[in-house]
């Protein structure tokens, strides 16, 4: 997937941060972080005060520019074939992520 295969539609979602969270992505342009161009991450949040996406990846999350991240190939069939039968095959960075991101929230107060 690259960001030229992108319809204007998609473009114009992903930048305005519409994009959902759950949405698999990848990353791709990174100057700053070159060695997480291309690895596989889920979307956490809209970060609409930084102008980013907060993608969760198999062992951290990363900020990022909407320009750094494309719809990953299994969220783009996803999308287009969705008949709530599907089996979707995802990579380990992204089974790490969702299933981060389906954690409860660490309680701060004990015995509760």
């Amino acid at each position: 997937a690259t960001a030229q295969a992108m319809s204007a539609r998609e473009k114009r979602e992903r930048d305005s941060g519409q994009w959902k969270k759950g949405t698999m992505v990848l990353l791709t342009a990174l100057s700053q972080a070159r060695e997480y161009n291309g690895r596989s991450g889920v979307i956490e949040q809209w970060a609409a005060e930084a102008g980013r996406y907060e993608v969760l990846l198999a062992n951290r999350a990363v900020r990022v520019r909407p320009r750094a991240v494309v719809l990953h190939p299994l969220q783009r069939a996803r999308e287009g074939q969705t008949k709530g039968d599907e089996m979707a095959f995802v990579s380990v960075d992204a089974q790490a992520a969702m299933r981060e991101s389906a954690a409860p929230e660490p309680s701060d107060r004990i015995g509760r």
